[in-house]
């Protein structure tokens, strides 16, 4: 909370006036999400699925290639 204090005094208002349940999840008690996932990661590991088997150098390069495409491609 001091790190937001010291960005924009403004925030710690906002989230008392709000409530703990509606930000922090640990103060959520349901499930407020079916499930909890890293997108990113998810969607690389269905992507690679069948590159898990190659040799690590070769996986590292194909990794790193369609991360480049990805990046120039939404630049």
């Amino acid at each position: 909370m001091d790190l937001l204090d010291n960005e924009d005094p403004g925030v710690r208002v906002y989230l008392d006036e709000v409530g703990n349940k509606k930000w922090a999840r640990c103060h959520f008690h349901s499930k407020k999400y079916s499930m909890m996932t890293f997108n990113n990661a998810e969607s690389m590991n269905a992507m690679n699925k069948k590159m898990r088997d190659f040799h690590i150098k070769k996986l590292i390069k194909l990794l790193r290639d369609r991360m480049q495409e990805w990046f120039f491609e939404r630049r």
